[in-house]
Formats: C-alpha cells, structure tokens, sequence
C-alpha cells in the first residue's frame, strides 16, 4: 500500500534526537575549493549515492537556492537535471525522518519524494519548497532501504539542494 501526503512549507517541525539517529549535512566531504562541487562516494554515512547526487560548496553558485539552501559549507544537489537516490549501502532499512530541501533556482519547485523497500514503493510525498533558504520537511519515511528525490519543473531547470538529512537506523 501506498502512503500518499502532501506538505508545504507550513509543515515545520523540531527534531529530538533519540538513539539511532544520524545527521548528513555533507560538511566532510568539502572539495578543498570555495567554488567547486563532488561527487559523493559511495559508503558515504553508510549510503549508496546515485551518479547525479553531488555535494557542493556553498560558494558554488552565489546569490542562488544553491547558496541559501546550504547550512554551513557543503550540502548536496541534483546534478544534470536528474532525479537522484540514497540507498543503504548493505539493504539495511532505515527510517528517513526528514531533510532540508532548497530549490536552486525556481520558486515554488515541485519535488516528490519516494521512498522504497527493496522493489516496493511505500511512500510518495510531494512537496513545494523555495529559493530563500533551507525549508526543513519532516517525511517519516519508516522502514526504507532507499529514497528517490524527482524535483519536477516545466521550465528543465529542476535542481535542488538538499541538506541536514536526518535518518534512523
């Protein structure tokens, strides 16, 4: 079955920490220039990343949601216009409890989030976010051994940044 939700902005909420949980805010991955991006390797935090999911600086692209949405030096973004995953480097489940995500470019980016076990989709949400800043979303995607980030937009200038993902193992 299925779990369809709609967010918005409006569905802010604190995080408390418990046993089990894990930040990815991508701070150790810094390329070593103020203007320069990575790919993220494989076995990052214990993930699977796919070929388009990429971290960056937050000077890669002033005045943009690629700098607003970045919480300290680094987050990740879709690369190439594509949808991107995190999946559990051994099939393990987790619980992807939520992440900031900042459209790069277009106000008002539409973006589904999916998360899946094994061939399975069990949650779609989809979310509206914008370019003025980190917009934390909190998913509750429970019992997931990957989750798919598809930024939608008509115009083909559909990235977004992504950071502060908050899993539990």
């Amino acid at each position: 079955m299925v779990k369809s939700l709609v967010l918005s902005v409006a569905a802010l909420v604190c995080l408390a920490n418990s046993d089990g949980t894990i930040l990815i805010d991508f701070e150790t991955l810094h390329p070593g220039e103020e203007k320069s991006y990575i790919h993220i390797p494989d076995g990052y935090m214990g993930m699977k990343w796919s070929k388009y999911f990429r971290g960056q600086t937050s000077k890669n692209k002033p005045g943009t949601g690629f700098e607003a949405g970045t919480s300290g030096d680094m987050s990740a973004y879709t690369s190439g216009h594509k949808k991107v995953f995190m999946a559990s480097d051994d099939g393990s489940l987790f619980d992807f409890v939520g992440a900031d995500i900042t459209a790069a470019w277009l106000d008002n980016e539409s973006v589904t989030v999916e998360g899946w076990r094994g061939h399975e989709i069990l949650y779609i949400v989809d979310i509206q976010t914008h370019t003025n800043g980190p917009h934390w979303f909190t998913l509750n995607l429970e019992d997931v051994d990957k989750v798919w980030f598809k930024p939608i937009s008509k115009s083909g200038n559909h990235h977004i940044v992504i950071d502060n993902i908050v899993i539990n193992r």
